[in-house]
């Protein structure tokens, strides 16, 4: 457990076509948009993050990506 708790953010983003940097970049904005709404957070503190991606992958004939992850947990 951090300093700031232990609560993780998660973004998420649906399917998307390639490249997949798209996905991961709106799934990171998401998971930091909703890190930032903490109350707690002063404006001015910097506050550290472990990053974990998550693919969701569908089976089908290749097969595609069904969405994305991206789980940011405070270190610290």
């Amino acid at each position: 457990m951090s300093e700031y708790g232990d609560k993780q953010f998660l973004g998420r983003a649906d399917r998307l076509s390639a490249p997949h940097h798209i996905g991961f970049n709106q799934a990171l904005d998401e998971a930091v948009a909703s890190a930032a709404d903490d109350p707690d957070w002063r404006v001015g503190e910097t506050r550290a993050f472990s990053i974990g991606l998550v693919v969701e992958v569908v089976k089908t004939n290749p097969g595609w990506i069904g969405g994305y992850k991206m789980i940011l947990t405070p270190t610290g």
